[in-house]
C-alpha cells in the first residue's frame, strides 16, 4: 500500500513538472522538466517511489516530445586537448614545439586535423592545468613542452 501511494505521488509530481516545462520553449523543455522534477521530488519527501514513475507518461501536451533521460556521451580524446594529452603521454612534448609543429604532426601521424585556434585553446588548457609549460623562443614564437 505504501508503494502505491509513493508511486501515485511520483506520477503527480511528473505531471506537475510536465505542466511547468510545457511553458518554456522547445530546446529547454527537457532541462526544465528534469530540474523541476528533481526539485519537486526532493521537496515532496517521496523517497520510495518507483524509479520508472518519472518516465511514465512524460510527454508534452502535444505528445511530440518525451522527457526521457538519454545517456550522455563520454568525453572523447579525439578533441584538440585530448589529442595533445595523447602526444604528451607519447613524449612528443619532451622537446619544445610550436602550434604549427603540433598541427603538422597530428595531421601526418594521427590523421586528424584541427584549426590552429582550437589546438591553441587545448594547449593553453594544458598549460593552466600544469601539464605543459609555454615559453617564447628567440624568434618570438610560442613553444610548448612538458612541464
Amino acid at each position: 500500500m505504501q508503494g502505491e501511494v509513493s508511486t501515485q505521488r511520483a506520477k503527480e509530481l511528473v505531471q506537475q513538472a510536465i505542466d511547468i516545462a510545457a511553458e518554456v520553449s522547445e530546446p529547454f523543455r527537457v532541462a526544465v522538466f528534469t530540474k523541476v522534477f528533481d526539485f519537486l521530488y526532493t521537496e515532496s519527501g517521496v523517497r520510495d517511489a518507483n524509479q520508472n514513475a518519472a518516465s511514465e507518461g512524460a510527454s508534452t501536451e502535444r505528445g511530440t516530445t518525451k522527457f526521457d533521460k538519454r545517456p550522455r556521451k563520454g568525453r572523447s580524446s579525439t578533441g584538440a586537448k585530448g589529442t595533445a594529452s595523447e602526444l604528451i603521454q607519447r613524449g612528443y612534448f619532451d622537446e619544445a614545439r610550436t602550434v604549427e609543429d603540433v598541427i603538422e604532426h597530428i595531421s601526418l601521424n594521427l590523421a586528424r586535423s584541427f584549426p590552429s585556434k582550437d589546438l591553441s585553446k587545448g594547449l593553453i588548457r594544458l598549460v593552466r592545468e600544469g601539464t605543459l609549460r609555454r615559453e617564447k623562443s628567440e624568434d618570438g614564437k610560442l613553444r610548448y613542452r612538458t612541464a
